[in-house]
């Protein structure tokens, strides 16, 4: 393989990871495009309505009571 990597399905899963971010990564410039590819990745795919996870309605409720509480609102 190039770069004098082993085939990858050889690395265990946690460094296979790693080489997909760093794949992902290494051409972008500075850590606003990074941050903007993390907000890509967690939003749900167009059309789609989650149903449960971190995007949906409950786990956003929950997030905005959490944030209100913190704020000393009711």
């Amino acid at each position: 393989m190039s770069l004098g990597l082993k085939s990858l399905g050889s690395y265990p899963l946690s460094r296979f990871c790693n080489f997909v971010w760093w794949a992902m990564v290494r051409n972008l410039e500075g850590e606003q495009e990074v941050a903007k590819l993390k907000a890509r990745l967690w939003m749900p795919p167009a059309g789609v309505i989650p149903t449960e996870g971190p995007w949906s309605p409950e786990a956003e409720m929950s997030a905005f009571s959490g944030l209100r509480a913190a704020l000393g609102g009711q």
